[in-house]
């Protein structure tokens, strides 16, 4: 209310209920501001505050209670239950919000509402300040000033209550225990879906009210999809799975992204040298002309000339990287061509100071195709060369931070 001021009203309402299929619609979920600001879960349900107003700060409209269709979709709080309960100062059907709307929002300078979200709102709240203009002459002000609500709510938000922050510690608790059971799970032959099903089921099992978004379960070249969710294809040994989840608690959800092999573990890094991803006249020839000729990366600094690689060779990078705020998966993907090639898995630890990324973990894939008519020796030892010295760049990188 004093974020507001005494000269402004802010309007919220839910999301309107969707059609699945038939009769049924999809399980609702109340507007991430209303459950903050209110904790009413229900949908159809407006929120109005006007800390201006003597006598109604706080007005709810709600659905009414109905026995006849409780029966069917379970018990309603009403209006009464809405003062009761909620805290609201007072509250109506939610078919009288046309009516009571104008009421509310006269004498207010500045109006606070999510235009552009919900198109019955938006009407709503159109005939409300077209009914206030028409009646100006006897008094009746309407907002001269509309600002988005999220400029507001939203600021609130951000910063979390130690209650708050104790939600989110427990939200993740339980999205790890569900990673870790995946992990657990994780083997070939097992179904995308399984594992899915093992993360819902451990998400309810611990107090959660399930995933706070659709999960990803993405195994092989699915993990390269950044919003896969059919999560329905059979793992296969020595695939990488990609696991996209997170718990909801109380309106608040964990966001966790973990990528891990099936049937077998990374093994530890112990140095470049110890890894056959090239052969040492490759990388001593490319050492020597990286003395006048420098080679960028997408995790280095862009400093000095990037050596372009040749368009049939692929580098394939998929990044997991977890931040204090929310951790997120990156894909680059550079696409080969037909042909035979070799593949070559190095995992290893690159520490990052920067704001992007606490730490990261990296699989490299390198795919290089034989010698044919469209591809010199040349350009073929060009790839080999490249790919080289990008892990050797990467893990000098690696270290340097680490010290």
């Amino acid at each position: 209310m004093e974020l507001l001021g005494p000269r402004a009203a802010l309007v919220l309402s839910s999301a309107p209920e969707r059609l699945r299929n038939g009769d049924t619609d999809y399980k609702f979920r109340q507007d991430s501001d209303i459950l903050y600001l209110a904790g009413f879960t229900e949908p159809g349900t407006t929120l109005v505050l006007r800390p201006g107003h003597a006598e109604t700060p706080f007005v709810m409209f709600v659905r009414p209670r109905d026995p006849a269709a409780e029966t069917w979709t379970g018990r309603r709080a009403g209006v009464e239950g809405a003062v009761r309960d909620f805290g609201a100062d007072a509250a109506f059907p939610a078919s009288e919000l046309d009516a009571k709307l104008p009421e509310i929002l006269a004498g207010a300078e500045d109006l606070h509402f999510p235009f552009g979200r919900d198109a019955g709102l938006d009407a709503t709240v159109s005939r409300a300040l077209a009914r206030l203009r028409a009646g100006e002459r006897r008094g009746r002000r309407a907002p001269v000033r509309l600002v988005d609500a999220r400029l507001s709510v939203h600021e609130l938000r951000l910063v979390k209550s130690p209650d708050e922050v104790a939600v989110q510690r427990r939200a993740a608790a339980i999205t790890a225990e569900a990673h870790t059971a995946a992990m657990r799970a994780a083997r070939p032959g097992v179904n995308e879906g399984e594992l899915e099903a093992l993360i819902d089921y451990t998400f309810r099992r611990r107090g959660g009210a399930g995933p706070g978004y659709p999960t990803i379960v993405g195994g092989g070249a699915n993990a390269t999809i950044l919003h896969y969710v059919e999560n329905n294809a059979p793992l296969a040994r020595g695939e990488l799975v990609l696991v996209d989840a997170g718990c909801e608690v109380d309106g608040y959800t964990a966001d966790v992204t973990r990528t891990f092999p099936v049937g077998a573990r990374f093994s530890e890094l112990t140095s470049p040298s110890t890894h056959n991803f090239a052969d040492a006249s490759s990388t001593e020839r490319l050492k020597r002309r990286s003395s006048s000729e420098t080679l960028t990366t997408s995790s280095g600094p862009r400093t000095g000339r990037r050596i372009p690689g040749p368009p049939r060779a692929g580098l394939a990078i998929v990044a997991v990287r977890q931040s204090a705020a929310k951790t997120t998966h990156i894909l680059r993907h550079n696409k080969c061509a037909k042909g035979p090639w070799l593949r070559i898995f190095l995992p290893f630890w690159k520490r990052a100071r920067s704001a992007a990324a606490s730490s990261a973990i990296c699989w490299c894939e390198f795919r290089r195709l034989t010698t044919n008519s469209g591809q010199t020796k040349r350009a073929a030892d060009m790839n080999q060369s490249v790919f080289a010295h990008t892990c050797v760049e990467l893990l000098s990188r690696g270290r340097n931070n680490e010290k």
